[in-house]
């Protein structure tokens, strides 16, 4: 058994099924669900999106590179549904983000 926290927090980058991830910390679905909880106090899901997303604003802030580039190298798989998630949080598009912030 792996330690959920570096299982997760080593891999979230990579479009990972919760399945993948409870098999990187050698748990089943069910145990992984509940053991995440435990740890973070959230669903992996949840967790999932705002740690992704908080790298793409470091992403967005510190690099050169494309919005199309924040999304996938902050482990994000479809440039449109980046784009309104990270709206939605933030109150800026990707690229007004990167604007403002940079």
């Amino acid at each position: 058994r792996t330690n959920i926290r570096f299982a997760v927090e080593t891999n979230y980058k990579y479009p990972l099924s919760l399945k993948e991830f409870a098999v990187l910390s050698g748990r089943s679905i069910s145990s992984f669900k509940r053991d995440f909880y435990s740890e973070f106090g959230k669903t992996p899901s949840q967790w999932l999106k705002e740690k992704r997303l908080a790298a793409a604003k470091e992403f967005l802030i510190s690099s050169n590179r494309s919005v199309t580039d924040a999304c996938f190298d902050s482990g994000f798989e479809n440039v449109s549904h980046f784009s309104r998630l990270f709206k939605e949080h933030t109150g800026y598009s990707p690229s007004e983000y990167k604007k403002k912030f940079s």
